[in-house]
């Protein structure tokens, strides 16, 4: 994205620095949930839910209650379509209203860390962590794609926006919550 005048490129890594603190602050308000179940029930619900979301399991650890997994982002295009259009929005407003903000979709891989934490037989603790690893920039509109460089200054200027974060968190908690309720029908029948 290129932004001429007082934004330029400065404006541009200032407003993806303010995006990237929004995204960690968000996430610190939605990574952790107790539920009512084994940690043994969780785990499985995670393989499930990963799963369905695309996500490979790198790593499990049962005895530890820590899965990672990694996959790409699992947003469907019309959330994506809406997340960009949130923030080139917000983007043109602060530079005057000019529509010079043409922010594109990040194309992200996504890390998710999982820690269970059991309270007693039935009740387990979970804290996720989710990390963006951003590869590319993409233009949907355009069928462009601009790969970026190496250099972390640079992708600062492609952070995956604030608004992505919640939707994240929120679709794999309820993935993991299908997954709980799928595993008490089936014990149930």
């Amino acid at each position: 994205m290129a932004l001429a005048g007082c934004a330029g490129q400065h404006g541009v890594v200032a407003f993806g620095n303010e995006d990237l603190v929004r995204s960690k602050q968000t996430s610190l308000t939605l990574e952790q949930i107790t539920f009512d179940v084994s940690d043994a029930k969780l785990i499985k619900a995670f393989i499930n839910a990963f799963s369905n979301k695309g996500l490979i399991i790198l790593t499990l650890e049962k005895d530890a209650g820590f899965i990672m997994a990694e996959g790409a982002e699992f947003l469907d295009y019309g959330s994506l379509l809406i997340v960009k259009n949130e923030r080139n929005q917000r983007w043109n407003k602060r530079i005057g209203g000019l529509g010079m903000a043409g922010f594109a979709l990040p194309d992200v891989t996504l890390k998710i860390t999982v820690n269970l934490y059991k309270k007693d037989k039935n009740k387990t603790l979970v804290k996720i962590k989710i990390n963006p690893l951003i590869q590319t920039c993409m233009h949907p509109e355009f069928d462009q794609i601009v790969k970026l460089p190496s250099d972390p200054r640079m992708i600062l200027e492609c952070p995956p926006s604030p608004t992505m974060v919640p939707m994240w968190y929120q679709q794999l908690w309820d993935e993991i919550e299908k997954s709980i309720f799928m595993q008490r029908e089936t014990i149930l029948k």
